[in-house]
């Protein structure tokens, strides 16, 4: 044995091993310790930075279209284009950018916004913004002090542009008119009163284009049918038969006819246009089972 030479015990050998175990132990006990202590001192160990990382947060405080934010939050159905990054289940960390024509195409700068808010504290909530975008953030036109427009009213045969507070956002932006629906309607925006305004989609019997419709005569008129007089094809609330309706939509003495079809809003919903009087036309929602813009008879 190491601790006997010729039947006598090594002294020497065993005082080392013995320190050396006095210095081992002692070194593993103030290492515990200071575990110890460093987990319960001091707040930027990394399991607390891991839960502050993943509390949800926004930095520009709601849906502010003209400043740059970033957002922390859970999302219930993914995202599918976003800029920003995934943190854990759900968990995602994204910011406001601008984009051209489609959201899969992120840029520096665009024709549209994704403006990202949190909803509940917890929850993050994305929406498209068509605007003049630069670095994540709407270009903020200069202040009006009332809504103006550049076609004179609801003229859906001129491009025309609105400067003004739309009542689902409260704060002053710009709006262009555009063509919706692979060209057969246009969003025509008008101001309604002081500085708001707002929009209608309407449709345009000879197309649209570059934000206007084009003009020309309905084709379902009668022959020698006065382009100022309302006409309905289906001969007025016939909900069990798809028709278009001409006719005057501003209500005024204005000279703008335009041409709305029959069209089912969902299954359950028919939305009916007819003629108010002779110039007049208008619409209305009715509940039934819907098919190709007519109720479906039971």
């Amino acid at each position: 044995m190491p601790f006997i030479t010729q039947g006598k015990t090594n002294w020497k050998f065993l005082l080392v091993v013995i320190i050396l175990a006095i210095i081992v132990g002692a070194g593993a006990l103030w290492y515990s310790a200071k575990q110890r202590f460093s987990s319960i001192q001091s707040p930027g160990n990394a399991k607390t930075e891991m839960v502050t990382k993943n509390v949800p947060s926004e930095t520009d405080l709601g849906y502010d279209i003209y400043k740059k934010g970033v957002v922390k939050g859970y999302i219930k159905e993914t995202e599918v284009y976003y800029k920003g990054n995934f943190l854990k289940d759900g968990f995602y960390e994204l910011e406001d950018y601008c984009y051209v024509g489609h959201p899969k195409n992120p840029s520096p700068s665009g024709d549209h916004l994704k403006e990202y808010i949190l909803v509940n504290n917890e929850t993050i909530f994305f929406g498209d913004r068509e605007c003049n975008c630069l670095d994540g953030a709407c270009i903020k036109p200069a202040d009006v002090s009332i809504c103006t427009e550049t076609d004179g009213g609801k003229d859906i045969y001129t491009k025309g542009k609105v400067t003004g507070i739309h009542d689902a956002e409260g704060f002053i932006s710009e709006s262009e008119d555009r063509c919706e629906n692979d060209g057969s309607m246009i969003l025509e925006n008008f101001c309604t009163a002081g500085l708001n305004y707002d929009y209608a989609w309407i449709s345009c019997e000879a197309g649209c284009e570059d934000g206007k419709c084009l003009k020309g005569i309905p084709t379902f008129l009668p022959k020698d049918w006065p382009i100022n007089k309302c006409y309905d094809s289906d001969g007025g609330k016939n909900y069990y038969q798809k028709g278009e309706t001409y006719g005057n939509y501003n209500g005024d003495d204005s000279n703008v006819f335009v041409v709305s079809k029959d069209v089912c809003q969902n299954e359950n919903q028919l939305n009916e246009g007819f003629c108010l009087n002779d110039r007049q036309s208008s619409g209305i929602g009715i509940e039934c089972p819907c098919v190709d813009g007519a109720c479906v008879q039971k």
